[in-house]
């Protein structure tokens, strides 16, 4: 089902992703984006000007998309209300348990970010704004 899910979603969000981000877009990937970092960089030192990259690392990206936000941007972005109900009741009915050593704890109620290994996180967090 998750897999439906993610299909009407791309039909819905794939246009809305700009042509600069590579990582989690299907047919797009960062090797691409190494060949462009490196020519700059050749560039640079033929004409012998500086040149600055930045890098950045999101840590625990999947974990900080807000909900509330996530919920209005798919419908500013043209998503049906039946599409973001779905992601909605998917997301808000997630729940976690803490191991320690052999001890389960209780389960709590996640109330942010999207779901780790789920095929429609990194879709969701690409559209998140």
């Amino acid at each position: 089902m998750l897999y439906i899910l993610q299909a009407r979603l791309q039909a819905f969000l794939t246009h809305q992703i700009a042509p600069e981000q590579v990582e989690f877009v299907k047919g797009r990937g960062t090797s691409e984006q190494i060949l462009n970092a490196r020519q700059l960089i050749e560039k640079a030192w033929k004409y012998s000007v500086p040149i600055f990259l930045c890098f950045v690392d999101y840590d625990k990206a999947f974990d900080n998309v807000r909900w509330p936000k996530l919920w209005t941007t798919l419908g500013e972005l043209g998503v049906p209300a039946h599409l973001i109900t779905l992601v909605k009741n998917l997301h808000e009915a997630s729940k976690a348990v803490v191991k320690i050593d052999t001890t389960l704890s209780e389960k709590c109620h996640i109330r942010k970010g999207v779901r780790q290994g789920c095929v429609l996180s990194p879709l969701l967090y690409n559209v998140r704004r």
